[in-house]
């Protein structure tokens, strides 16, 4: 599909061209056109279609007029389409003929959609391919056709995203198209990587530019960027990770002081304001520094959604169910964590590297923002000359920089843990001293980008963690792929093997662990022996054992397993004496064993889960069990059938591709690391927003000459832009929210958004482009 805009007197001239690239018989399909104004793009008015002039009208509300678009292609099907409702056009895709023309095989006829009526469908398909051209030329700057193939994927990721609503008065890139929807809605951190990525050549410098004014004017009357706006309401309790100076600074060094300094004068005041509320309400006694809060608000509020709650707090991080901030409270995803939240001081207790590390760094962006801008030469396009006051706030951001960086060398760095670290103050938790949370994250690489710790903590850090394969597996880019070795002595493949579902029913497919081929163990657990049932191979899953123990002295360690038929479809399942009736066991002796505790660094949890179809009296269940993370993400995103965890039996070791793409969201050898099972996000998944805050501090010209780190820098940016473009991009043409860190990659969340064209961005930014 191409399409595209060319301004002309009293609006745009629309056209749209679709071509078949490859679909074997097309004539298995159609290309239906559905018009409609989705209240959920903050659009409103009515649609026509008149199949006999194959023409589609566009009468939005208000006074602007109608549009009509006239369709030329292969003639329009009748009735082939009876289930949709909806006023729509369908056309067959070259019937009888495959996408590609050869000997004895006609090329599909085009669909063709323009709003200039006289245009003849070979004008229009002329015009987009000449615009094509000149686009793809602008290429060439980039290189090489991969990182060209970047700049493109990028593009495409926030261009799709750019809407105009009415509140706006002009356009703002909604945060995705995905299964997250679109609307009116922008959030602070996403949007201001959005405006980066659009702003980052000369043609996109505007609509970079209005993104930022758009998403740095949704600021409350407190005077900070909410976590999220929309037309009919904002986050007023809560902003989120701190970065709009440092994206204004990336415009400023891409383009110059001459081209941007106006839009530094413009944002210079508000940024400031934004900075000095996180001063002044974010600061925890007694060391003051940052902590996640969320600040009350009058009620009744239709803004107040979690205010002055640990939640709220929560989504203040941006990483609304991470670890770092598991807590007692009902909506923490381990209720066993520490983590407290008070509702007298509206601050999370616990002083928060990340949080702390984003705002100091952002006040030196801006810092160094209002330099170019009160330095910028007379002949820069309409900027006044800064005042003494704007001198003064820059001293004081300076001043407030260095303070908060100094305390967190001084308070938050670990020699234990080799890292910059969390510490819960102790009169909050009765603790006899101030005490590390000892969890690590991306958050604890977000000081680097102050430049104040040293050569030595930069090694130390980037070595024992970013660098490390059990905990955020960055490969360097000159040893790619990662390795792939596996365990060793008696351990056994566990792989998943799908039985088909029979014709017409909607029940979920039954699903089995078995024993690979090559592996000991009783033949009857083998998947040979499911093979021989009418399985087939699904997914591997993780490294169980042969025996007890390989030393008798650790036989309390391993967990027994035996195979169980359960249920009316007597089911294939294996799981601990106990978890079903004795009389539905298979085997009489263990068919594998499972580590009985979490010990391995990135140990995966074999979890029991259970659906339950039917009416109250008349239940069915189902059982599966999952043991990686192919099959926990595929059973906790199915939303055909309520999965729930019915037990963890053990923990298994995890393939060597488990952390394949590297930095996950949580170190991989952390027992939280990809739990729960059902709802793993925050707590696993790869997210380029964090990526994109290490590379910035891995950046920093303080550590230039640390190898560890400029490797490791390269590394990352060389594993995200192939994670992206390998497992998402090219093969589906998706730009995901988070990706799945094991090696099949892909979205574990929603599949356009474009936040996670940050994976690629990297990538350009190391090429120097």
């Amino acid at each position: 599909v191409v399409w595209g805009t060319v301004p002309s007197p009293g609006g745009a001239d629309l056209r749209m061209l679709v071509e078949p690239v490859s679909c074997g018989n097309c004539s298995n399909y159609l290309v239906v056109l559905v018009p409609s104004f989705e209240p959920s793009w903050s659009a409103a008015g009515g649609v026509g279609v008149d199949a006999a002039a194959a023409t589609i009208t566009l009468s939005p509300l208000g006074n602007l007029a109608p549009t009509t678009l006239h369709v030329t292609g292969p003639a329009p099907v009748a009735g082939a389409t009876a289930k949709l409702s909806v006023p729509h056009l369908a056309f067959a895709v070259g019937v009888g003929a495959t996408a590609t023309a050869g000997p004895g095989r006609a090329a599909p006829v085009p669909i063709v959609v323009s709003s200039v009526k006289e245009e003849a469908p070979d004008a229009t398909a002329a015009v987009l391919r000449a615009a094509e051209a000149v686009e793809r030329a602008t290429y060439a700057a980039y290189g090489s056709p991969a990182l060209a193939e970047v700049k493109e994927a990028v593009q495409a990721s926030v261009m799709w995203l750019a809407v105009s609503v009415p509140y706006a008065t002009g356009i703002i890139l909604t945060i995705s198209r995905g299964s997250m929807g679109g609307g009116s809605t922008q959030c602070d951190w996403d949007n201001f990587f959005a405006a980066m990525m659009l702003g980052s050549d000369v043609r996109g410098f505007d609509l970079g530019v209005a993104t930022f004014a758009q998403t740095l004017g949704s600021r409350t009357v407190a005077g900070f960027v909410p976590n999220c706006a929309s037309g009919a309401k904002k986050a007023r309790d809560r902003t989120e990770p701190i970065v709009g100076a440092k994206v204004l600074r990336a415009f400023l060094v891409r383009f110059g002081v001459v081209q941007t300094a106006w839009v530094a004068e413009w944002a210079f005041d508000q940024l400031y304001g934004w900075h000095d509320w996180a001063w002044a309400r974010r600061r925890l006694a007694p060391l003051g520094l940052i902590a996640p809060g969320s600040s009350p608000l009058p009620t009744p509020d239709p803004s107040n959604w979690g205010a002055n709650t640990m939640q709220g707090a929560r989504w203040e991080t941006g990483m609304d169910n991470s670890p770092m901030y598991d807590g007692p409270d009902s909506a923490s995803h381990n209720t066993s964590g520490p983590i407290l939240f008070s509702t007298d001081d509206h601050l999370m207790q616990l002083w928060d590297v990340g949080m702390t590390a984003n705002l100091a760094s952002d006040m030196v962006a801006l810092a160094d923002v209002g330099d170019a801008w009160c330095g910028a030469p007379v002949a820069a396009p309409h900027v006044s000359s800064c005042t003494n006051s704007t001198h003064a706030k820059i001293a004081q951001l300076r001043q407030r920089a260095a303070i908060l960086a100094n305390l967190t060398q001084t308070h938050l760095w670990s020699d234990a843990s080799n890292a910059f670290v969390n510490k819960m103050p102790r009169d909050s938790y009765n603790l006899t001293a101030d005490t590390f949370y000892p969890r690590i994250s991306p958050t604890s690489f977000y000081p680097l980008m102050t430049g104040v710790p040293t050569p030595r903590q930069a090694n130390q850090t980037v070595t024992a963690h970013l660098l490390n394969p059990t905990s955020f597996c960055i490969t360097p880019e000159d040893e790619w792929p990662p390795s792939t070795t596996t365990p060793s002595g008696d351990a056994v493949l566990l792989q998943s093997w799908q039985f088909p579902v029979p014709s017409g029913e909607s029940s979920p497919p039954l699903v089995a662990v078995c024993i690979a081929d090559g592996y000991s163990g009783p033949a009857a657990a083998s998947c040979k022996a499911m093979a021989s049932l009418g399985a087939a191979f699904h997914h591997n899953e993780s490294f169980a054992w042969a025996s007890p123990s390989s030393r008798a002295d650790l036989s309390a360690t391993r967990t027994p397993l035996y195979t169980f038929h359960v249920g009316t479809r007597r089911q294939i399942v294996v799981a601990r004496l106990g978890d079903f009736p004795l009389a539905d066991r298979a085997s009489s002796t263990p068919v594998t064993w499972v580590d009985s505790n979490l010990g391995q660094p990135g140990a995966w949890p074999l979890l029991l889960w259970r659906y339950t179809a039917g009416d109250p009296g008349n239940t069915t269940e189902y059982w599966r069990v999952t043991g990686g993370p192919d099959s926990a993400s595929e059973v906790a995103s199915d939303r055909s059938h309520a999965w729930v965890i019915n037990a963890t039996l053990g923990y298994a070791r995890p393939l060597p591709t488990a952390c394949y793409w590297g930095l996950p969201s949580v170190s991989f050898d952390d027992p939280a690391f990809a739990t729960p099972g059902s709802f793993v996000y925050w707590r696993g998944y790869a997210w380029a927003p964090l990526a994109m805050l290490t590379y910035w501090g891995l950046d920093h010209e303080a550590y230039a000459n640390v190898t560890s780190v400029q490797t490791a820098r390269k590394g990352l940016a060389n594993s995200y832009s192939r994670m992206w473009m390998e497992t998402a991009w090219r093969p589906s043409h998706t730009v995901c929210e988070n990706y799945c860190v094991h090696a099949q990659g892909g979205c574990c969340g929603d599949t356009f958004y474009h936040w996670g064209a940050l994976a690629g961005f990297m990538g350009i930014l190391e090429a120097g482009k």
